[in-house]
């Protein structure tokens, strides 16, 4: 069975991690984070020490046990050490910078003793007192944070108790903890601020920069995630696209297959007849071929590919879109091409521009239920042009491209929503939502924009401007620009 997903992101916490876990009130809320991390620990050899709560230090030897872990044979052999604030802490005013050398001292001796690093688990709420202040709190864990930097063979997880501390406690908390547990999960915290406050116990510089550098890598990490999550989202409209041709594409295959099954029979009655099967042979290539051309097509659009950015013709990509639509929409919609001939290419990743456009003739073919007539244009247009419609446009020129139809429109009440991820007029189970915002992430990421003309009954026109490939416009300097009256309607 997997492991749960904060299981391993707790077991992909690295050596010198300072962390903090918050929990709402009860201490057996920390413990989906916090075995894992002891386990982690005694798996690797490494000494865990456990400051407890006065009250809980037994509570603590049950729950763990219930988790699996021998505390008894982990005890005596020295690997695991369950204290309370007494033991953690001698009588008389705490000293920050004494406590930290001391927990050197207990990495020390650990690797001394054999162990191979050394982890804490520190119940914060009691640890430094009841009376505990911010301030005391921030300077008692930026101390740390001289201490536990990248490589360091000790981690330290610290427990906050939210209901029973102050709220500029826990902000303290936030501010001096690199790496913050929240209920399920383990966040890069955003909010961590280097500790200036300790002058010249701060770290050096080598290790400050190792440590800026840990933490941009830990944020590269979620954006890698993100990114993930995203080709994940590209990859599930896709097959949603698809499927939504399935209907059509399934027709016309069988028409297809059974001119092969029919022609076939007669084939076999003719074989004797070589002019005769000649022919037939003929029809049945022909056939076959449609249909190869139609996978093809088909094979295109779904194909899972990473981001390629070059010079691409859109007269070109709409003609091939125009081809497979007209396939497989119903023959009650009109497909037609108003492409400007003088367009230049533009820079872009085709395969993903070829999903926009499916995306938008789906949506316009949805759109015109009893028939209408679906329009694709292309138009180039001028910087100024664009910046007037959008004032992100940077570019001198760009390529407009337009997919009209006939349809019921879209009511202005619910305009400004269309591109929310997962916001749909359809009935439940036929589209979740998620067409026009991936057309509107794929060509934000283009550096490109989209709007919109429409109007309840009387039609919509999605337009899409795409910057234009700068050497190959040098290449035809002499090709005129169309004005901004080309963009009406």
């Amino acid at each position: 069975m997997a492991e749960p997903e904060l299981t391993q992101e707790i077991l992909s916490l690295r050596p010198g991690h300072h962390l903090c876990l918050f929990y709402d009130k009860d201490p057996s809320e920390q413990m989906p984070a916090l075995v894992p991390f002891i386990q982690d620990a005694l798996s690797r050899d490494e000494q865990f020490v456990y400051i407890a709560d006065d009250q809980t230090v037994e509570e603590l030897e049950v729950r763990l046990k219930q988790s699996g872990i021998n505390v008894g044979k982990e005890c005596d052999r020295g690997a695991l050490k369950l204290w309370t604030r007494r033991e953690w802490r001698q009588p008389g005013e705490l000293s920050s910078e004494a406590k930290s050398r001391q927990v050197l001292q207990y990495v020390h001796e650990a690797t001394q003793s054999g162990f191979n690093g050394s982890r804490f688990a520190i119940e914060m709420t009691w640890a430094l007192g009841p009376d505990i202040s911010a301030d005391l709190l921030e300077h008692w864990e930026a101390t740390i944070n001289t201490i536990f930097v990248p490589g360091f063979s000790g981690r330290m997880a610290c427990q906050y108790n939210r209901s029973r501390l102050a709220s500029e406690v826990i902000l303290a908390a936030l501010h001096t903890h690199p790496v913050v547990i929240l209920g399920d999960h383990v966040y890069p915290n955003l909010f961590y601020e280097a500790p200036l406050i300790l002058g010249g116990n701060a770290k050096s510089s080598a290790a400050q920069v190792e440590w800026i550098m840990s933490q941009l890598k830990s944020a590269r990490a979620i954006e890698k995630r993100q990114k993930k999550l995203e080709e994940q989202l590209l990859q599930a409209q896709k097959m949603e696209s698809i499927g939504t041709l399935a209907g059509g594409i399934a027709h016309d295959f069988n028409n297809i297959l059974n001119i092969i099954k029919g022609y076939t029979a007669v084939l076999g009655e003719e074989v004797s007849q070589n002019r005769k099967a000649e022919e037939h042979l003929k029809v049945i290539d022909e056939a076959v071929e449609r249909g190869a051309a139609m996978v093809r097509q088909l094979l295109t659009i779904a194909r899972k590919t990473a981001t390629h950015l070059a010079p691409a013709n859109m007269n070109e990509q709409i003609s091939e879109i125009a081809k497979l639509i007209k396939e497989t929409f119903s023959k009650t919609i009109t497909v037609s091409l108003e492409l400007d001939p003088n367009v230049p290419p533009v820079i872009a990743d085709a395969g993903q521009i070829g999903q926009v456009l499916l995306n938008l003739c789906v949506n316009a073919r949805d759109a015109m239920p009893a028939g209408g007539s679906l329009i694709l244009r292309t138009h180039l247009i001028d910087g100024k042009t664009a910046r007037d419609r959008h004032r992100e446009a940077d570019a001198g020129t760009y390529v407009s491209v337009e997919v009209s139809d006939t349809g019921k429109g879209i009511d202005e009440n619910i305009r400004d929503r269309i591109f929310e991820p997962f916001f749909t007029t359809k009935k439940p189970g036929e589209g979740t939502g998620l067409g026009l915002a991936i057309v509107y992430s794929i060509v934000k990421s283009h550096k490109g924009f989209v709007d919109i003309d429409t109007e309840s009954g009387r039609g919509t026109t999605f337009r899409f401007y795409l910057p234009v490939d700068a050497g190959a416009l040098g290449l035809r300097s002499g090709t005129p620009i169309r004005p901004a009256e080309a963009l009406a309607g």
